[in-house]
């Protein structure tokens, strides 16, 4: 029965166990891995400059109307396509109103961390079950495996696809708390919400509720009898999917993506259930045989093998991905391609949800007697034969997304901002020419970047340069600098390099007052030989009498651009540049915005490699302790 958690202690208080400490220690260096590698790889691959689907559901429909004052609460709900991606929305407009830029890469760093967070609670959800070390241990390794490399990397470079991770996380929540916990009580109640919530991700939400109806009548007993036991859950579940179909939308842009004969549709489901064992087609009869016998254990069997509820939501669980499959191979099925790498965080979860009913069943069998033709060891060799196939099919793909799909994209991103950042200081509609443009079209991107409302707060690497006017130039002249120094034709700049100069006085530049933006940080251009003491480029309260910051690049930069960023003063202000050094030169552009947000994640970003390495490196010398089982009635299960 779901009356209670049979993993929970008997009197219902927290029960205090010798493991406690080095779980939740593991638990949050798991944590602090995967975020850590997700956030490496969008510094290394991607770029904060909003892409595709951004400029129209955040963009048009979303920034615009709130940066006029006209956004309505309606508005979260307005289809986008064939999805209504309220809860999407609703993070973009946090994150850019806590931030004050719309910086795609803080997006993607919160949503790697949402995602973290549903691998650090399905180790947590499943490791009570797991009697033996070797089963834990294998378990840890594969969320590690399905959660770390860049599998989806779509989701992982996309500020967008939150949506993604909503739609798994909140499904999944919804299926735990509705099966698992008394009808009526708070937790129940948190499980229906989930599932609601889940409708306001993608057009699939409604998969959840679906299989959560079937998973009540279906694993406990008889139907009809069910049916008269567990009423308000079924009919909760009724009420949500009906709210599903009455929300969904047709959106004929997309009809061409749609398989439109039941080849196609046969071809893209058997490929999403074959996947990652591309390269063995009869794979996909293997890869969820665990997931179908449990179900029809728990169905038919009059003692089910397994006792502990989390059997059931395992079982919805998998009934959950192969409905996204199917949904998938219908909607995305044309010629019976293969699943877009955005639908990969669903794959790998169901290859978990498998490997985990393979790991509970070995546990189960522990007492079984061992021998060549014992069930113990079969199932060994089909978990073994399993573990195999996934991990070479996963290890492939991995290396090909790395090898292969990230180096491209990662072009593209390049080029794209970099049109996008000359398109905007130069006016120069040239710059942008498909499909090196962060939209399908250059002439609706053009449009989207008519809106003042919009160009004001996009992100670092494309906002407007403030304007910044000489009011002495001794020794600078504009855009004076090496012949080696690529011109800086996006934004203003000044130079002090003269060949024919020797034993010169300082040459120096001062710039007219200037109000401080409303972001926290500034960003130079910076070339030439700052960095050395007798060059300098500072900020000096605007009477002239107060040194207010020093801007200095990482290292000397000579014949190249490179970055330089100081704090935003708190009051009106002046660039000041200065050259002592005959020999030396400096060149500098007119300074652009950074939200702090931007600049505390770009920083963190740098050091997310050295994150990575010590979190993993200390993960692992936790790791013998954390996956230590403990002898009590809570943590193993009641069989």
């Amino acid at each position: 029965m779901p009356a209670r958690d049979l993993a929970a202690p008997p009197d219902g208080g927290p029960a205090k166990r010798p493991g406690d400490f080095p779980r939740l220690l593991a638990l949050g260096l798991c944590f602090v891995f995967l975020t850590s590698i997700k956030l490496w790889i969008s510094e290394r691959f991607a770029s904060d400059l909003p892409n595709w689907d951004q400029w129209d559901a955040e963009g048009l429909y979303l920034l615009l109307p709130w940066q006029q004052g006209t956004l309505s609460f309606t508005d979260l709900f307005a289809p986008h396509n064939e999805h209504r991606i309220a809860l999407t929305k609703l993070w973009a407009l946090l994150l850019v109103g806590a931030n004050g830029q719309w910086d795609a890469r803080i997006q993607m760093l919160f949503n790697g961390a949402v995602h973290s967070l549903i691998a650090v609670g399905l180790w947590a959800w499943l490791q009570p079950l797991l009697a033996s070390r070797w089963a834990r241990l294998l378990w840890v390794v594969g969320v590690l495996a399905t959660f770390a490399p860049p599998h989806a990397w779509q989701n992982n470079l996309g500020g967008f696809h939150s949506q993604q991770y909503f739609l798994l996380g909140l499904s999944l929540l919804g299926l735990d708390r509705t099966l698992r916990c008394n009808q009526g009580s708070l937790g129940w109640f948190f499980g229906i919400g989930c599932l609601v919530l889940a409708l306001f991700s993608m057009a699939s939400g409604p998969a959840a509720a679906a299989v959560a109806l079937v998973a009540v009548l279906a694993f406990n007993g008889p139907p009809l009898k069910s049916l008269r036991r567990f009423w308000p859950t079924a009919l909760a579940c009724v009420i949500v999917v009906a709210l599903g179909i009455a929300l969904n939308v047709r959106f004929a842009g997309h009809d061409g993506l749609r398989a439109h004969s039941l080849h196609d549709f046969a071809l893209s489901l058997w490929r999403a259930l074959q996947w990652p064992v591309t390269f063995f087609a009869p794979f996909a009869v293997l890869s969820y045989a665990p997931w179908l016998a449990l179900c029809l254990n728990l169905a038919f069997a009059r003692t089910p093998f397994f006792a502990d509820r989390r059997a059931h939501v395992l079982a919805a669980a998998g009934g959950w991905v192969v409905l996204q499959f199917l949904a998938a191979a219908y909607a995305r099925g044309a010629n019976g391609a293969w699943p877009a790498s955005r639908y990969f965080d669903t794959h790998t979860f169901g290859l978990l949800v498998n490997l985990a009913i393979l790991l509970m069943a070995l546990c189960r069998l522990h007492a079984t007697a061992s021998g060549w033709f014992s069930a113990r060891t079969l199932l060994r060799s089909a978990l073994a034969v399993w573990c195999v196939c996934v991990g070479a099919g996963l290890g492939l793909h991995a290396r090909r997304v790395l090898t292969g799909d990230l180096p491209a994209v990662s072009a593209w991103f390049e080029a794209s901002t970099r049109n996008t950042r000359l398109y905007l200081g130069t006016g120069d509609r040239q710059w942008l020419q498909e499909p090196e443009i962060p939209y399908p079209s250059a002439d609706v991107l053009v449009e989207r970047l008519s809106h003042p409302e919009l160009t004001k707060i996009l992100p670092v690497s494309v906002a407007r340069s403030l304007s910044l006017v000489p009011d002495t130039a001794e020794g600078f002249a504009a855009e004076l600098t090496s012949p080696a120094t690529v011109p800086l034709i996006f934004a203003p700049s000044w130079g002090s390099y003269d060949e024919s100069v020797a034993n010169q006085d300082v040459r120096k530049w001062t710039s007219a007052p200037i109000t401080p933006p409303g972001l926290g940080y500034l960003k130079f251009e910076v070339a030439g030989d700052l960095g050395s003491r007798a060059v300098a480029l500072e900020l000096w309260s605007a009477d002239g009498v107060r040194q207010l910051a020093t801007a200095r690049p990482s290292r000397v930069p000579g014949d190249t651009w490179r970055a330089a960023y100081v704090r935003t003063p708190r009051e009106p202000f002046r660039v000041v540049a200065s050259d002592r050094d005959a020999a030396g030169w400096l060149a500098f552009s007119a300074p652009t915005p950074m939200s702090a947000g931007s600049y505390w994640v770009w920083r963190l970003a740098a050091h997310a490699p050295l994150l990575a390495w010590v979190s993993g490196a200390l993960l692992l010398l936790i790791l013998p302790w954390a996956i230590r089982p403990v002898a009590t009635s809570a943590e193993v299960a009641h069989t």
